[in-house]
């Protein structure tokens, strides 16, 4: 009887250390949520860098816009400031010299290749511009797409 209460508590005492190894199930579908929500969270910060990521490309091609209108005016204006002289020593010649019709002359010439140069620049900006509102939209339809793919994501995952 002896050698059967040993064996009995040598087996009662083995399992009592495999119970105890062993996790029950429900620590494993604890773990497994854990990675679950882990993993949400890890989709929803990458989709939202990736917007905050368009979010930031549209304020830049605003901004250049902006500056690029603003690169106009201020070429215009000086411009404008230059013709306005050219204009002023077109007179000023014509009245110390009736004679320096040549000097008179380029003066215009002048005055005509500054217009010329006012219209070419107008027409760069026109097309400097239209390229970047053609980034801007395609920036702003991926931000759409983005959007609406993480909106269904949040909607899956609730």
């Amino acid at each position: 009887m002896a050698k059967k209460d040993i064996l009995e508590g040598f087996l009662s005492d083995l399992e009592m250390e495999h119970k105890k190894e062993r996790p029950k199930l429900k620590d494993y579908s604890a773990a497994f949520e854990d990675q679950v929500i882990g993993g949400d969270e890890i989709l929803k910060d990458i989709q939202k860098k990736d917007i905050n990521s368009l979010i930031e490309s549209q304020r830049e091609i605003a901004e250049l816009i902006e500056e690029r209108k603003k690169l106009t005016k201020e070429l215009m204006n000086d411009i404008d400031k230059i013709v306005s002289q050219i204009n002023t020593m077109t007179i000023s010649v014509s009245t110390m010299d009736p004679n320096a019709s040549s000097e008179r002359l380029n003066l215009l010439k002048k005055k005509a290749e500054l217009e010329e140069m006012k219209v070419k620049e107008k027409l760069e900006c026109w097309r400097d511009i239209a390229l970047l509102k053609k980034e801007l939209r395609e920036w702003s339809k991926e931000l759409r797409e983005k959007q609406s793919e993480a909106n269904m994501l949040d909607k899956i995952l609730d």
